[in-house]
């Protein structure tokens, strides 16, 4: 079915100033294209609402941009979920500071960095889940908590992001305050701040469960 641009709302959740698991909704006029000029708040119907929610939880996300595009026969498709939603949209039609927000409250691990590599934001998971003050991080190199064995990768994974502007990702392993290791799947993104500074920010997601688990299943196969 061919689907109806104007009647596609961008989506993202959840914000701080907002019952837990609720949707702003944003209408764009240039969907096809991700255009963020031009874009009006829209008053979401219970539905689309719970479809945003739902397209979230399923990818375990604490928050996400949604794109839903309504079709000729009136079906609602979700024809994407960002991990690193692009919320310029959204801050048009909102006083609320909501890169601020989701960075403050969000249980992944959000940071921002200079091209050398250090501390410009720490969010506060950074203290719930690695036990590090963020304040403290502030101006160091991230560097010193990747585990060494990484250290090559998750560095050309920054290089990449400030030479190419694209979206780049790495596993990686990320030092306790306790002195463990924990595996963190990381994507980011490069970008200019007003006075035209190049920062990176990065979200991080704890998947040292799942790494445990590949461990197991890998010597189990490994006896076989």
């Amino acid at each position: 079915m061919r689907p109806s641009p104007l009647k596609s709302p961008h989506t993202h959740r959840p914000l701080h100033t907002f019952e837990p698991n609720h949707v702003a909704g944003v209408k764009r006029p240039d969907t096809l294209s991700n255009n963020s000029r031009n874009a009006e708040p829209l008053a979401l119907s219970e539905p689309l609402e719970r479809l945003a929610v739902e397209a979230a939880t399923v990818l375990e996300a604490d928050y996400a941009g949604v794109d839903l595009l309504q079709a000729d026969d009136g079906r609602v498709l979700v024809i994407e979920v960002n991990g690193i939603p692009g919320w310029r949209g959204l801050q048009q039609t909102t006083d609320v500071d909501v890169a601020g927000a989701i960075a403050e409250h969000a249980t992944e691990l959000v940071a921002e960095f200079d091209q050398q590599g250090r501390f410009h934001y720490a969010s506060p998971s950074f203290a719930s889940r690695l036990g590090h003050d963020p304040a403290e991080l502030i101006g160091r190199s991230g560097s010193r908590l990747v585990h060494p064995d990484d250290l090559e990768a998750s560095n050309r994974s920054l290089r990449s992001a400030f030479e190419t502007g694209g979206e780049t990702r790495a596993v990686h392993r990320v030092l306790h305050r306790d002195g463990s290791w924990r595996w963190f799947e990381s994507t980011g993104r490069a970008y200019r701040t007003a006075n035209g500074s190049p920062r990176y920010v990065s979200i991080g997601r704890d998947v040292t469960e799942r790494k445990n688990m590949e461990q197991v299943l890998l010597r189990f196969f490994e006896m076989e």
